[in-house]
């Protein structure tokens, strides 16, 4: 009996460590839902257009103990209710999931948060919505924010030991169709991406077979319809994408924490890399 006990005790320990190394017990995420927590753990920034014309307000997150290596950078592109200038109200479930310990303790990466403007959106359009539903990219043109998204993050590549294979996108809501624009537009920039319930343009879809998406909408969801996504997803793998695959999640709109409150999705994404899965 002292050797079964043994055993089974060996057993536990083992599968312990096992999840452990995985994630933690049951793979779930601690998310601080405290802004301003998640304020005083990041770096404040802005960045303006060479014109002086516009400026943008963005939190940073730095690993802790960075070593002479390079470091993913995570993008966030938050939702509609993150809007402003305080530089505060855009630190949501996402950024918190993505500087959570068990993510951070996986794989230590920056976070960079920026905050669009009060009454404007990453894809700057006039919407006649809810519900919120796919358009032509064409008839759209590419957000100023981004242009300034794209101006910080070079400033940041030049301070902080950035790995440019690696960058990575992800966003919720206004954010999401943010998420499936600024790949449309720049297919090559990013190594992978993950929108949450969002819109884009699925006759652009030849343009996103290479690129790794995961994408995750609620089939109930009233403001942003499922179909968004199904139409964006089989649109891709039409076009021949094999990269793309899509969770639905019997929810309506705000599916963020249940999204995130899993460790398989920040697995996923950080596995790759432009070029290839990272090992």
């Amino acid at each position: 009996m002292v050797v079964i006990g043994s055993f089974i005790a060996f057993v536990f320990v083992a599968a312990a460590l096992f999840f452990y190394a995985r994630g933690g017990f049951g793979s779930d995420i601690t998310i601080e839902k405290s802004n301003m927590m998640l304020a005083k753990k990041m770096k404040s920034g802005e960045v303006t257009s060479a014109d002086g014309q516009n400026s943008m307000k963005y939190r940073l997150f730095v690993p802790d103990n960075l070593e002479d290596k390079k470091y993913p950078l995570v993008v966030w592109l938050h939702g509609a209710g993150g809007r402003g200038s305080d530089n505060l109200s855009h630190l949501d479930d996402g950024v918190g999931a993505f500087m959570s310990y068990e993510v951070q303790r996986h794989q230590p990466s920056f976070v960079l948060a920026p905050q669009c403007p009060d009454s404007r959106q990453w894809v700057d359009m006039a919407d006649s919505g809810p519900p919120y539903v796919n358009y032509e990219l064409d008839s759209v043109p590419e957000s100023v924010w981004f242009k300034l998204l794209f101006q910080a993050i070079g400033e940041l590549e030049e301070k902080y030991p950035i790995d440019t294979q690696r960058r990575y996108v992800s966003g919720f809501s206004m954010g999401a169709a943010g998420v499936w624009d600024i790949i449309t537009r720049h297919p090559d920039f990013f190594a992978a991406a993950m929108p949450v319930t969002g819109k884009g343009d699925p006759s652009k879809a030849g343009r996103l077979v290479s690129i790794p998406i995961w994408a995750f909408h609620g089939k109930f969801d009233p403001i942003a319809p499922v179909e968004n996504t199904r139409s964006l997803v089989r649109a891709i793998e039409k076009a021949g994408g094999k990269k793309v695959k899509e969770t639905e999640l019997w929810r309506k709109h705000y599916i963020l924490q249940h999204v995130f409150k899993d460790f398989e999705p920040f697995r996923w994404l950080f596995q790759q890399r432009k070029g290839g899965s990272h090992q």
